[in-house]
């Protein structure tokens, strides 16, 4: 690998630590949030679908990244000469099916068989637990991220990230005030 390529792989990994400690939980602590600020006797459709549409894509996204992240950490550790070798969790290995199965490649796993959609049922079958999990795996991560930058060849690269704002349950309820004011809710 190229000296400039390696700094760029080396930067990502740092800023996926630094992402792991706070904008993930901060994100989780939204969608968790929106999930029971929000009153569970909704019958207006439209919001509906958006609120589940919002976990679900914030779910989904969180798992794209831990799947990018995990992948840029593999690569970084087999690139510092072997000498970090990584072994996955079950739960990283988990996140990672979650997302190469039930996202990734959606439609071809659901045409083929539903074992997965099975499985991830069983195992998790809520949005909740499945923060949980992505929770936990962006643990392990931003651990081992941060472990590879200890390494005596790992390129050391400033990094600036902001953190998204954390919503509250005021929040919420001022935007289903506006809704109903304005006869949408």
């Amino acid at each position: 690998m190229k000296d400039e390529q390696r700094k760029k792989l080396h930067k990502l990994v740092l800023e996926f630590a630094m992402y792991s400690q706070v904008n993930i939980p901060n994100q989780i602590e939204n969608a968790r949030t929106v999930l029971t600020a929000f009153p569970k006797d909704i019958t207006n459709a439209p919001l509906c679908w958006l609120l589940n549409s919002s976990v679900k894509g914030a779910l989904e996204a969180l798992l794209n990244d831990l799947a990018q992240a995990l992948d840029l950490v593999e690569k970084a550790a087999n690139n510092l000469d072997g000498s970090a070798s990584l072994q996955l969790s079950e739960e990283m290995r988990d996140a990672k099916r979650m997302r190469d199965t039930l996202l990734a490649h959606r439609m071809e796993v659901s045409i083929s068989t539903e074992k997965h959609y099975q499985w991830y049922k069983e195992r998790y079958g809520s949005f909740e637990k499945a923060f949980d999990l992505v929770e936990k795996v962006a643990a392990q991560i931003g651990a081992l991220a941060w472990q590879l930058s200890r390494h005596e060849g790992f390129h050391k690269a400033q990094s600036s990230m902001s953190e998204p704002p954390l919503l509250k349950r005021e929040d919420i309820a001022l935007l289903l005030q506006t809704l109903k004011t304005s006869d949408i809710y």
